[in-house]
């Protein structure tokens, strides 16, 4: 029976993990580029709107979509949060649809 070169097997998993980690960074560029594209701001142009959750004291969890150009400032509606809502936060974080909100 032959032994398995541990260090050969470890490096071949670490090549694997990284690949992985590149596929994820690549797939969430181009879900980034997509939602900016989407919600371009039709105000302005200039920017995209950031999807801002607000965890309201009666509503319950709500949220607004926002353009931080400073002489645009358009904003839409607050709406009730659910996980079917997808955009780009404020601090650049991506939210697909499905994921639960982390406030």
């Amino acid at each position: 029976m032959k032994r398995i070169d541990y260090t050969r097997f470890q490096n071949l998993r670490e090549l694997v993990d990284k690949q992985q980690k590149e596929e994820v960074q690549e797939r969430k560029g181009q879900s980034l580029e997509k939602l900016k594209k989407k919600w371009n701001c039709h105000s302005c142009g200039k920017d995209y709107l950031r999807l801002m959750i607000y965890d309201h004291p009666i509503k319950g969890i709500c949220y607004y979509r926002k353009c931080v150009t400073p002489s645009c400032g358009h904003r839409t509606a607050m709406k009730p949060y659910t996980k079917e809502v997808e955009g780009i936060t404020e601090a650049g974080e991506v939210k697909e649809k499905g994921e639960e909100n982390e406030t």
